[in-house]
């Protein structure tokens, strides 16, 4: 097994992997239909980094604390089944997080309950939960985001690519492959344990 040496001063071990997929879709023309990433891919600067190269996006919304009085001031709320388990949910804009731009955040609440499962409330009536998914598809039903965005496994698809093609080969290995993130030469270098000679031509300098 070889290793292959990332290196670019531009790679952190946070944005990392958001730089390897700005690199890759950049320079081999690839779009991804739908992008979905948990609550730490929620800021400005990974946002802007993916858009430019995927059709749709859901990231797990953080820090929404702030707007929970907001969400209790909605009432369009549609309830829904997910999973086996009812909830409310609604859509809101999100206006203030990049400048010129309007995101569509879901909101989805569940009743807070206790050990024996009884509703807790408050001077104001039910104590909910809520979880949020940021997206710029303003289309699908809320229903929709919310089961693609907790599915699991291979449910995020790519433009058809030939078989032959070395980053489809890419896509379905990277995942997989063992890495470490080292400190030399006063920049971060990202080792890649494989075997797999694409790698190497994808990031050649």
């Amino acid at each position: 097994m070889t290793k292959i040496a990332i290196k670019n001063e531009n790679i952190t071990s946070f944005g990392g992997i958001y730089h390897i997929m700005d690199r890759v879709t950049s320079e081999l023309g690839v779009v991804i239909e739908r992008f979905r990433a948990d609550c730490g891919s929620f800021s400005k600067e990974i946002i802007q980094t993916i858009e430019p190269h995927c059709n749709t996006f859901y990231i797990r919304a953080t820090n929404c604390g702030s707007r929970h009085e907001e969400f209790r001031q909605q009432k369009e709320w549609k309830s829904i089944e997910v999973g086996y388990e009812k909830c409310d949910v609604t859509s809101v804009s999100m206006d203030n997080l990049i400048e010129g731009k309007s995101y569509r955040l879901i909101v989805q609440r569940s009743p807070l309950k206790d050990k024996e499962g009884k509703q807790q409330t408050d001077m104001f009536g039910v104590i909910y939960t809520y979880r949020c998914i940021l997206t710029n598809n303003w289309t699908s039903t809320e229903k929709d985001i919310i089961t693609f965005y907790n599915e699991r496994g291979a449910s995020e698809k790519v433009k058809p690519l030939k078989k032959t093609s070395r980053l489809k080969a890419f896509i379905l290995h990277f995942v997989s492959v063992l890495a470490k993130w080292v400190r030399t030469g006063r920049q971060n270098v990202l080792n890649l344990y494989t075997n797999k000679a694409y790698y190497s031509e994808v990031f050649l300098e």
